[in-house]
């Protein structure tokens, strides 16, 4: 007998878990699918189909919108058409459908047609415009609950947004003008500050007539000023790079003139603080190049500044050294200067050998 009620419990407990569960989906025969404004009509078509019901539940229908009506209707196979049912409101305004109205026994399929207006705002927002809830005993059962959201924009807050994206693209347009004065290939830069300004006229023609396409070029504006930006940083960042290979150029070019026409050993101690500078130089552009590559703009032009004084403090002990060492006579690749000497020395002794001998035989001849 235990073992009876026991079960009969737990059937009963499995029903009351059906009951609680929704099962409803919805169609969306005619919904706005833009953003919309204050003042704007706004009407919904839906069909909700509803495969298990329970008298005990009930229907809410709630809003944001002002000035709300609702019909709902239903099929009657007994007179072979769709007909209104009762709908009521609740203390907070609410529209609701009393479970006790709805057929219980079989699935149906109620249409709902719901108006009203979008309220007044401040500021854009999301907005819900219907959200239908199944309840029971006033909290929504699982997965009972559908909601449709739209944006509401404010008409003078969009005018707000055109003026606040002109100031940016502004302030763009004169970073762009002083970075190529500096010598910075400002091309790309320019060419998204371009778009962003060709995106903000449209957003100001469209700004009356269609608020969301407006809201989409101004969306658009920012990201060309936002794209401006960050190839300004690459072109700044990628000619810091070429300006530390120039110097670091001339350094190897010098460091080759000390070895190779001058003699210097690489381990003389003037030698060796150069190339530990042009070491120092070479570590940080690498480091300045894979930053750059990496999209990490900004540090990759931090590292090239840094490699910079180091490739600058290479260049001038170079030329100190250079200076030190004056030109050093004529400079021959591949010959060690202090052949050349040499091999001058024994040309000039020969010549004063040749015209001595010739003296010499001269007085002896007139004897």
């Amino acid at each position: 007998m235990k073992s009876w009620i026991k079960w009969l419990l737990c059937m009963g407990l499995l029903a009351c878990m059906v009951q609680a569960a929704s099962a409803f989906t919805v169609k969306e025969v005619s919904v706005p699918k833009t953003d919309l404004k204050a003042g704007d009509n706004v009407r919904i078509d839906l069909e909700v189909s509803i495969a298990v019901f329970t008298a005990s539940h009930d229907f809410q229908l709630a809003s944001d919108l002002t000035g709300t009506a609702c019909t709902i209707e239903t099929y009657n196979s007994e007179i072979n058409q769709y007909q209104a049912l009762q709908v009521d409101k609740d203390r907070s305004g609410n529209w609701i459908i009393l479970g006790w109205v709805l057929p219980s026994d079989s699935s149906f399929v109620l249409k709902v047609t719901f108006t009203g207006k979008v309220p007044d705002t401040t500021s854009s927002q999301n907005l819900t415009l219907l959200r239908i809830s199944e309840l029971s005993a006033g909290s929504t059962v699982s997965g009972g609950e559908y909601k449709i959201e739209r944006r509401v924009i404010n008409p003078q807050e969009m005018a707000s947004q055109i003026t606040s994206v002109r100031s940016d693209l502004q302030q763009l347009k004169t970073k762009i003008t002083a970075e190529a004065g500096a010598g910075i290939d400002t091309s790309p830069a320019s060419t998204k500050a371009n778009e962003a300004e060709t995106a903000v006229n449209k957003a100001d023609s469209l700004r009356i007539t269609s608020i969301s396409q407006a809201q989409t070029q101004i969306d658009l504006a920012r990201t060309a000023i936002k794209d401006g930006y960050t190839l300004l940083d690459k072109a700044a960042a990628q000619t810091e790079i070429v300006k530390v290979e120039s110097t670091m150029s001339q350094v190897d070019s010098m460091v080759t003139y000390f070895t190779t026409n001058r003699s210097i050993e690489k381990t003389d101690s003037r030698l060796v603080a150069i190339t530990n500078k042009y070491d120092l130089a070479s570590q940080t552009l690498s480091s300045a190049n894979d930053m750059v590559t990496s999209g990490n703009y900004l540090g990759g032009k931090a590292k090239a500044v840094e490699a910079s004084r180091y490739a600058d403090e290479a260049f001038n002990l170079s030329t100190s050294l250079k200076a030190e060492l004056g030109e050093g006579g004529i400079s021959v690749p591949g010959i060690n200067p202090l052949f050349l000497v040499l091999g001058i020395g024994i040309i000039v002794i020969g010549v004063g050998g040749y015209f001595a001998y010739k003296k010499f035989f001269h007085w002896d001849e007139l004897g």
